[in-house]
């Protein structure tokens, strides 16, 4: 995202101003332009977990749990990894002039996993308000879709592992 120079100037003076001077400056500029870009700062899961005030061990899925649950599970995963990445803002299926954007795949043959395949990220996808991955897995961003499906490729790739075993059944 490129800053006019007074966004540039508000965001160095807000980061030693005062609770009262940063309330000012999110008045006049809005406080979404002071929330620090996640793109390129975080890798693990847990580090997601952590900035959004949840246990990672609420997201661990186990073979002996049912398909349906280990899907939900996993969504909830994805759908935890979007919000983040998304910054608090909401994917709006009814705004159709909101853009949202969702990692594309390519599927790989591949014997060694359990679905007989694996992904690779090929892109991102702009679509409109509906999409294969529904909206609440979408981002707002296209550079924070690029980066979370990169390196959380193997997240996706079991969530759609899951479903084939559940399609397989």
């Amino acid at each position: 995202m490129q800053f006019t120079s007074e966004q540039e100037k508000a965001i160095a003076a807000y980061k030693t101003a005062s609770p009262k001077n940063k309330a000012l400056l999110e008045t006049i500029f809005g406080s979404e332009l002071f929330i620090p870009n996640p793109v390129g700062t975080i890798a693990l899961f847990s580090e997601v977990c952590e900035a959004m005030g949840k246990n990672e061990s609420d997201y661990v899925i186990t073979d002996d749990m049912p398909l349906k649950q280990q899907l939900d599970i996993q969504g909830e995963k994805l759908d935890l990894i979007a919000r983040f990445f998304n910054q608090g803002k909401k994917p709006d299926l009814a705004d159709t002039n909101q853009r949202k954007y969702r990692p594309w795949f390519n599927i790989i043959p591949d014997k060694t996993k359990r679905s007989g395949f694996g992904l690779s990220f090929n892109d991102y996808v702009y679509s409109l308000t509906c999409t294969a991955l529904g909206v609440r897995l979408a981002f707002l961003d296209q550079e924070a879709c690029v980066y979370a499906a990169k390196t959380f490729l193997p997240d996706y790739e079991l969530y759609m592992q899951i479903q084939n075993d559940i399609f397989n059944q």
